[in-house]
């Protein structure tokens, strides 16, 4: 079972914005305080399979390469698609795919959601909902206000 399979897709209102990595362009997750994220458990079982252990490796590269300023070529980092007027992105290193939400309101801020184990070609519409949910989530909670730069 891959580890988005088991993942909480809920947020509770204890969930807290968590600075991932820094830099530039910060990468956001939702957390418990004092506790890893939903996304952390997924990368750290990633880094555990021995089929994916690089490719975690390389995953978690790519987003630091990315809070640090660096321009991403596309085939590492793109957008997956559109739902409800949100753009939703993605961080690739195949077959891992971690999706990720613009924040409103931040100099290029971005919360990332959840991974997925992905061996289709299209995104699927209930990613790009679980992403945007998330957004949705964190605004709800007021927790985003702690977030705003402009």
């Amino acid at each position: 079972m891959r580890p988005s399979e088991n993942a909480s897709s809920h947020i509770s209102k204890h969930m807290k914005p968590k600075i991932l990595y820094n830099g530039a362009r910060p990468l956001i997750v939702l957390a418990e305080e004092n506790q890893p994220s939903d996304l952390e458990k997924e990368l750290a079982a990633f880094r555990d399979d021995s089929q994916t252990v690089r490719k975690a490796a390389a995953l978690e590269i790519i987003m630091e390469r990315f809070a640090a300023g660096e321009k991403l070529p596309a085939a590492m980092f793109h957008e997956a698609g559109e739902t409800d007027g949100l753009k939703v992105m993605e961080f690739i290193k195949q077959p891992i795919r971690i999706y990720a939400v613009p924040i409103p309101g931040t100099k290029g801020m971005l919360l990332l959601t959840h991974s997925v184990w992905k061996k289709w070609q299209k995104t699927k519409a209930a990613d790009l909902k679980k992403a945007v949910s998330a957004l949705n989530k964190l605004q709800i909670s007021g927790a985003i206000k702690c977030l705003i730069t402009d």
